[in-house]
């Protein structure tokens, strides 16, 4: 009774270590959300998976305001290649590149001032790690880059160094 006790719990034993070991399959969700990133912009958030491990992301926000006292406008637009390296149900770890373009005007029309306006681009990569259940519910992401960000017109502001971003999404 004992052998036949013994071989039960070794035969369960290994059956658990085989399936430990075993790559689990997952199913690509989309996601919506908001991020903020030195290298991607700031706003919306939409990421579609392209293939199994492949992740396009698209990032964009436009913000228009005017009344009597000023005038203020403000977009960014940018895009995202995510390769994963490592993936289980509750973590994503990703390399990326990505680039922006991001604008902001203002006129304070009370005081009668010409406008000022700023233009940047940004280009870089990166690892990234989302944190959340991949099938489905809320996700936080968070990355680190290298990044090369440049002013356009009088704006002669280049940098190049480390930049980071965050963000929240839902899959679906």
């Amino acid at each position: 009774m004992k052998k036949i006790i013994f071989i039960l719990l070794g035969l369960i034993i290994s059956s658990q270590i085989i399936k430990a070991q075993e790559k689990d399959d997952f199913i690509a969700s989309k996601q919506i959300g908001l991020t903020l990133s030195s290298v991607t912009g700031a706003g919306i958030q939409y990421i579609y998976p392209n293939s199994e491990k492949d992740n396009i992301k698209i990032v964009g926000i436009y913000i228009y305001n005017n009344d009597s006292n000023s005038k203020d406008s403000f977009f960014s637009l940018g895009g995202e290649y995510q390769r994963d390296l490592r993936e289980t149900y509750t973590q994503r770890v990703y390399a990326f590149a990505g680039a922006h373009v991001d604008n902001s005007f203002s006129e304070e029309t009370f005081f009668n001032s010409d406008g000022q306006q700023e233009n940047f681009f940004s280009l870089g990569g990166g690892m990234g790690v989302d944190l959340g259940d991949r099938a489905k519910g809320l996700i936080l992401n968070f990355h680190i880059a290298y990044q090369f960000t440049r002013g356009f017109g009088n704006q002669d502001k280049t940098r190049v160094g480390l930049g980071a971003g965050l963000g929240v999404g839902f899959n679906f």
